[in-house]
């Protein structure tokens, strides 16, 4: 107790500059994996047109150019297309003109341009970055009358005093011809003005432009593909979010040919979000990096019957309607998609959404009987809005989805600000999830029924802040993110998926401009390196596994809300046939911990592979001048049952199985002194001594969070010893017997 009032005063209090080493115990038992399914599904991403996260300059989508079609309402007044800007240079003469119509059927305007002199440069232009180290395809349809003599590509710097490349497709026809060119590798240049120019007197139209880096894969970015690749997300929803039930979200916007796809695509802030990525890139790519494909169906301004159609083109034979016509866009075989969710946060009328919603089950059951549908959960509305809905959905539904995110309440004390961050969100989370899954067994329908938390992020700020929350970069949040993961695979027996958000104010997937080299970077933040030592370190079976360690309070007076009894430390230990995975979190700012760490008492070193990322500091993050500033650490070590943990860090030992040298018992001599059996046990544990005592032996059992439940000195110890356990409740224990020198732990299972 004295050694937690220390931590408390000296952490919390004082900010002490240096570090303590702390000491603590982790127990893991490889032997009585715990009832539950571990699947990748459980680290799963969310991507969503909103912003510019997916279209853009900044975008994961790799087109360049913004309104492509030309399809957006002239802002300035001359007649062009937004973010077009009218190019006139040396007394050129001309106008621009936006018209209905072009050569995209499904687009709102082309784009008219009428040179009236032979003078100087006429055209359009807009600011593009160029991506370094490949070269980039460019695109346009055009056509014009007999007066003009060219129509050319030209990228010039910001002044437009220098030429950085210019290509002339010639005389255009009277009818849409489609023109294009590979524009090569610029050396050194990471930005340009994209035009569009004209000699010669007379008219020309033009739509559907493209200029595209050749190293895109299915329209992503190179950068973006590769950090997905390796990020190995085990389901992926799409297209939403908010974007899944607006206006701009149905089928046929987003299927067929690119060229052809409804433009401007506007969502509900004012932003085109053009489908180029639609539902068969969508499940390419998701294809192409190994996760599930996860769709979100329009609720708001769809209809039960759109929704069918989606799981018809997705997963119907290509006799069937919509299955011909996905046929008909290249692809003949099914994509099967499993995962389907009806509408996004429709909170405002329970019941009325809970009616309609099983319409759309009917509708989308009738086209496919094998899909799993989610149905839309409020989480902050509590039991009522789940007893209102699941009172009515009852069954028909296989998940209960819903959405989290919490932040710790804002206070000026930074160091109090940072340990509630370290602990409110988790234990929230925690609470929420067991509240979920009581609700679900009270209801009748667990487990036909389980949890969904389709889309999460760490928020660190009141309301939601798109852009400037830089401190979600941090290594910070990348160990909050860790309790998370730990959270969810706690919580595997209930819950079946999570979906991380990706993008920039979530500090996963970055697109920003950096000033000092005047170029894009696309990097990622610290908590991109946590989803991906969790997407790719965790094993398939939850293991029992207890933490004995010091733990802190806030105090009462500094917050609304006052965690107590807080571990420093966060374990989690899961193994697959091969390879035990032992995952742990040291929140302490300040202090690293040593730790005795016992695998089913074994004696020994074995050979493990570790991979960790820390800072001393927690505020250390990437950013686009520092890209890569912070990043895990890879390394082989020799394990010898004990292990310093860090500050700030998460830390994950993949260690063999076929090489754990499992022993009965084990003590600091390694010599055996005694041993308990049953395990797991009943009502009863019993303590066989092999040797006699002088000194009393000391006896503590411990619950999973390290709180002492039981302590009991045996003064006398003789060969066996009975210990009354009809108290304790249903778990998983460490017991920790102590005499002299000598230490045994184990971990104990009580069951009924």
């Amino acid at each position: 107790m004295m050694k937690k009032i220390v931590i408390i005063l000296l952490i919390i209090f004082s900010y002490k500059l240096y570090s303590d080493t702390l000491d603590a115990e982790i127990s893991v038992d490889t032997k009585h994996p715990l009832p539950c399914k571990i699947t990748p599904l459980l680290f799963g991403s969310f991507i969503e047109f909103i912003k510019n996260y997916m279209s853009g300059p900044f975008g994961m989508t790799a087109q360049e150019l913004v309104d492509r079609g030309f399809d957006m309402d002239d802002k300035d007044g001359f007649g062009i297309a937004y973010p077009w800007k009218p190019l006139k240079i040396d007394n050129a003469d001309g106008s621009w003109k936006l018209i209905h119509g072009g050569y995209n059927i499904n687009g709102r305007y082309l784009q008219k341009i009428t040179r009236k002199n032979n003078k100087g440069t006429l055209g359009i232009y807009q600011h593009i970055f160029l991506t370094d180290s490949t070269a980039n395809n460019f695109y346009i349809y055009i056509r014009g009358d007999s007066g003009i003599k060219s129509v050319s590509l030209t990228l010039y710097d910001s002044s437009f005093q220098k030429k950085y490349y210019n290509y002339s497709f010639g005389k255009p026809d009277t009818s849409w011809c489609k023109e294009f060119i590979t524009v090569p590798f610029l050396t050194n240049i990471t930005n340009a003005m994209l035009a569009i120019t004209i000699e010669g007197i007379g008219n020309i139209e033009i739509d559907e432009s493209s200029f595209l880096p050749k190293n895109n894969v299915l329209g992503i970015r190179k950068e973006f593909f590769k950090f997905f690749k390796e990020l190995k997300p085990g389901i992926i929803r799409y297209p939403g979010g908010c974007f899944a039930d607006w206006i701009a979200s149905h089928l046929e916007y987003g299927i067929g040919n690119l060229d052809q796809r409804k433009s401007p695509n506007l969502c509900f802030e004012g932003i085109s979000q053009r489908l180029d990525f639609g539902i068969d890139e969508f499940v390419a790519f998701c294809r192409l990096i190994g996760a599930e494909p996860h769709i979100t169906v329009n609720f708001e301004n769809g209809t039960p019957e759109e929704a069918a159609a989606w799981v018809e083109y997705c997963n119907g034979s290509p006799e069937s309607h919509y299955g011909a016509l996905r046929a008909a866009n290249g692809h003949i075989e099914p994509y099967n998609v499993k995962y389907w969710e009806v509408g996004n946060e429709q909170y405002k009328d329970s019941e009325n959404m809970a009616r309609r919603y099983l319409l759309y089950y009917k509708a989308m059951k009738d086209e496919d009987s094998s899909i799993v549908i989610m149905v839309d959960g409020n989480i902050w509305a509590g039991f009522d809005y789940f007893n209102t809905v699941l009172g009515i959905v009852k069954d028909s539904t296989q998940i209960y989805g819903w959405h989290w995110s919490d932040e710790p309440y804002r206070t000026n004390d930074e160091m109090i600000y940072h340990l509630m961050f370290m602990s409110r969100p988790y234990e929230s989370l925690n609470n929420t999830t067991d509240d979920v899954l009581q609700w679900l067994k009270n209801a009748g329908i667990y487990p036909n029924v389980k949890q969904g938390i389709t889309e999460w992020m760490s928020k660190l700020q009141n309301g939601w802040t798109w852009q400037d929350d830089t401190r979600a970069w941090t290594i910070e949040t990348a160990i909050v993110e860790a309790l998370t993961y730990q959270s969810f695979i706690r919580h595997s027996e209930s819950l079946l998926l999570a979906e991380r958000t990706a993008f920039v104010e979530s500090g996963i997937l970055i697109s920003r401009y950096d000033s000092v080299k005047n170029r894009r970077q696309v990097f990622v933040g610290a908590p991109y390196y946590t989803a991906t030592l969790y997407c790719n370190h965790t094993g398939t079976e939850l293991l029992p596994s207890l933490v004995y360690c010091s733990t802190y309070d806030i105090p009462e007076d500094k917050v609304q809300w006052s965690p107590k009894n807080v571990p420093w430390l966060d374990v989690v230990a899961t193994r697959t046939q091969d390879t035990l995975f032992l995952s742990v979190v040291n929140r302490n700012p300040n202090d690293s911990i040593r730790t005795k760490i016992f695998i089913d008492n074994f004696i020994g070193s074995v050979r493990s592979k570790i991979y960790e990322l820390s800072d001393t500091n927690y505020l250390t993050m990437n950013s686009p001048s520092v890209p890569f500033n912070v990043a895990p650490k890879i390394k082989d070590i020799v394990f010898k049952q004990e292990y310093i943990f860090p500050v700030n860090s998460l830390t994950i030992f993949a260690i063999p199985l076929k090489e754990l040298i499992v022993n009965p018992g084990m003590d600091s001599s390694s010599k055996v002194f005694v041993d308990a059996y049953p395990n797991p046990f009943n009502d009863f544990l019993e303590l066989d001594f092999n040797k006699d005592f002088v000194e009393p032996v000391y006896c503590t059992i411990y619950d999973q969070l390290g709180r002492k439940i039981e302590d009991f000195t045996i003064d006398n110890p003789i060969s066996f010893y009975s210990i009354n356990t009809e108290s304790l409740p249903e778990g998983a224990y460490i017991l920790k017997i102590k005499t002299g020198k000598s230490i045994y732990n184990k971990l104990i299972i009580k069951t009924k």
